[in-house]
């Protein structure tokens, strides 16, 4: 549509389309950002912030006797967390005459780097969930969400930070680390790799292709099997440059690593999707129309259920 001055509605129809043209293209198979639900259960809140509790659910089932009534069983909720709703928005004053003298290339230019920018902002803030989880991003229980001290509700305490460079062997004890993970109660969680994520920084994403999906074990003359593309086939893999150094300042961004459960509690809420608004240059002193985008958001860590993480480091 061509970007007229006639008409305010139309004005704001084409810069919605060269807006929503960029922000709605997905990425790279590869590339895992806010929107990609095996890193984030996405969900959404009707209110300005959302309220979580940690929950231990009922414990071991108890063998009974014939004409006994059954074991009471019970639950109990803990550590409370409020989070509040994030806003972002972005302004872009765009002058009257670019729109009558049909400098079309240079509005469209500004608005498809606007809204690039919006989808920088929000996955940058989502991933960094992960990569902040070393030294910033807290649970409830007011432990980082890998860390070897994670206190459950019944009082055990859950570990869910490894060190190891990544490579095939260190993986397995990742994978070791999730599949025994008690949960809340101190019981079996009953987490697996499959039907999850695992979630490494661009310069870690070859070896990670190579290790985790090829047929055959990796430096291997033996031609053994790997176990984790054949276990795990629904083992999704993905890179992200908000996980690594030139975005992260986290020290060891380049060789840290992340895996999650299907059912991990790493969550994002939408309270309000990117929405536009045009403002007409007629209320602007300086005659420019000015162009609106705002969304509001929340991500967080629920719980560390679910969640393994390693330095890389030794």
């Amino acid at each position: 549509m061509p970007l007229s001055s006639a008409n305010p509605n139309l004005v704001k129809t084409a810069l919605d389309e060269v807006l929503w043209g960029r922000y709605s293209k997905a990425p790279a198979e590869s590339i895992g950002n806010a929107e990609t639900p095996q890193l984030f259960k996405q969900l959404t809140i009707d209110r300005a912030a959302v309220i979580e509790t940690e929950i231990m659910g009922p414990g071991k089932w108890s063998k009974n006797l014939e004409d006994t009534a059954p074991e009471e069983a019970s639950f109990t909720i803990g550590n409370t967390t409020t989070i509040n709703v994030d806003e972002w928005d972005q302004d872009l004053p765009v002058s009257k005459r670019f729109f009558d003298d049909d400098q079309h290339d240079t509005v469209t230019k500004a608005v498809s780097d606007m809204a690039r920018q919006a989808i920088n902002s929000r996955d940058e803030n989502a991933l960094d969930i992960y990569a902040g989880g070393f030294d910033a991003t807290l649970t409830p229980d007011a432990a980082y969400l890998w860390s070897d001290s994670h206190t459950n509700l019944n009082g055990n305490t859950i570990d869910t930070l490894e060190s190891g460079v990544f490579n095939p062997a260190n993986f397995e004890i990742l994978v070791r680390k999730l599949v025994e993970q008690k949960d809340q109660r101190g019981r079996l969680g009953g987490h697996t790799p499959d039907g999850g994520a695992f979630l490494v920084p661009p310069v870690l994403f070859p070896d990670a292709q190579e290790f985790l999906k090829s047929e055959l074990k990796p430096n291997s003359t033996d031609n053994n099997l790997n176990y984790v593309s054949l276990i795990y086939p629904g083992l999704a893999i993905f890179e992200s440059p908000w996980a690594g150094s030139t975005y992260n300042d986290y020290a060891n961004a380049q060789t840290a690593h992340y895996l999650v459960s299907a059912d991990h509690s790493i969550r994002r809420r939408v309270r309000e999707a990117l929405n536009t608004v045009l403002v007409d240059w007629q209320f602007d002193s300086k005659r420019r129309y000015k162009y609106r985008g705002a969304f509001r958001e929340v991500v967080y860590a629920a719980t560390w259920e679910g969640s393994v993480a390693s330095t890389g480091t030794v």
